[in-house]
């Protein structure tokens, strides 16, 4: 009888005993959603997070669906096992049984088992305002592609900006900038933009593994007006099988779809490179107000060094752009690349480096720059190879 490699036992011991550390739930606790104006407030224990939006929450059997998604979020996050005081629609808990089972099969890192009871209420009738199509819309290289595939394919009315993700709160002067940008790029592309505000990341969640769940959660808490809805995918669906399992991917998107609030994953056929041409080719103002950053959070444009910056100007080479636009400050780009290191720590952040450097080292032309790219994705490839089991 075969022997599993080495390196697929050690893998797999790691995983299984990182879940077997969570076979138990560290609380078991009560929660409950409670609705006042334009804010959801969702309590458990003695902490809370709010989802808050522009116009007041119409109260209803579906107000808890975006709490129950916020639950799903923090029970992952600190292997929680709440019990939501108000029934949820049948179409919440089917997402909740896919999310369960999918999370449960991925096992994906930092994550605990999906534990939420819950009852569940009847069907609502549809609300007579649902007319709008609102894509997830943050202004970066992913969602500015999606929102032009949204409008120009799917026609798409609204884009929403989530304040308490990359920034603390819609006061943060990174995010007050932000907004403007995104703003400008929604003004260009005909969209109307919304934004919905949580404090739910303050509460320490798995933010690489359930960031989409989160965009989701704030979706629903516009169930009352969204037709449907869609995220952007960081990878195409091929590059989503090399880095999986990762929080944004498309068959999380469908785990989170339902028939009350259908949504949909885009730009999963097109990679980073291209989707930075496909930008520039519908308008190129845009590229001016795309924010990147994630080293600067003081304002929200783009410092042009840290690694997300690196790999757009890259991109931006490879599609034969000027860089200048999004990107004031220039260093040579040769000695920016070979500054990024590794990262060792997390499997998950190298397969992403891995398939930021093998998409751009493919489309760059030969010389110096292309060098220091190829430099980079060997070393990328030699630590994974060291770290997971040989093919």
């Amino acid at each position: 009888m075969p022997t599993m490699p080495l390196g697929l036992k050690r893998l797999y011991n790691k995983r299984l005993r990182d879940h077997a550390r969570t076979a138990t739930p560290r609380e078991t606790l009560s929660a409950s959603a409670e609705v006042r104006g334009a804010e959801l407030t969702v309590g458990f224990g003695n902490r809370s997070f709010f989802i808050r939006r522009a116009d007041p929450f119409v109260p209803g059997d579906t107000m808890p669906d975006a709490a129950v998604l916020g639950l799903a979020i923090l029970s992952m996050s600190h292997n929680i096992e709440f019990t939501l005081e108000q029934p949820i629609s049948p179409a919440a808990a089917g997402v909740i049984e896919r999310l369960e089972y999918a999370t449960y099969l991925w096992m994906m890192p930092g994550n605990a088992p999906l534990r939420l009871r819950y009852e569940v209420g009847q069907t609502p009738p549809p609300a007579p305002g649902r007319r709008d199509k609102i894509l997830c819309l943050s202004g970066g290289v992913d969602s500015t592609q999606a929102a032009i595939e949204a409008v120009t394919g799917h026609g798409y009315t609204h884009g929403l900006l989530v304040a308490g993700a990359d920034y603390a709160g819609a006061a943060e002067p990174g995010f007050i900038d932000l907004k403007d940008r995104v703003a400008r790029i929604a003004d260009r592309l005909g969209l109307e933009l919304l934004v919905v505000e949580t404090n739910i990341r303050q509460l320490k969640m798995n933010w690489n593994m359930l960031h989409t769940v989160n965009l989701a959660m704030c979706l629903n808490a516009l169930q009352d007006r969204v037709a449907e809805g869609a995220v952007a995918m960081d990878n195409s669906l091929t590059q989503q099988l090399a880095r999986h399992p990762w929080g944004n991917n498309s068959e999380m998107v469908a785990a989170l779809s339902s028939e009350a609030l259908p949504i949909r994953p885009l730009g999963e056929r097109v990679t980073r490179v291209q989707k930075v041409g496909v930008i520039a080719a519908h308008d190129s103002a845009l590229m001016t107000d795309l924010s990147v950053c994630y080293h600067d959070t003081s304002t929200g444009g783009n410092c042009g060094r840290c690694e997300k910056c690196v790999r757009t100007r890259l991109a931006m080479v490879c599609a034969g752009l000027e860089q200048q636009p999004t990107f004031p400050k220039t260093e040579p780009l040769e000695d920016l690349v070979c500054r990024i290191k590794v990262r060792r720590r997390s499997v998950q952040a190298m397969r992403g480096q891995l398939v930021f450097t093998s998409d751009i080292e493919r489309r760059l032309p030969s010389g110096p720059l292309r060098d220091a790219v190829s430099e980079l994705a060997e070393r990328v490839y030699k630590t994974l190879l060291a770290r997971e089991p040989a093919r």
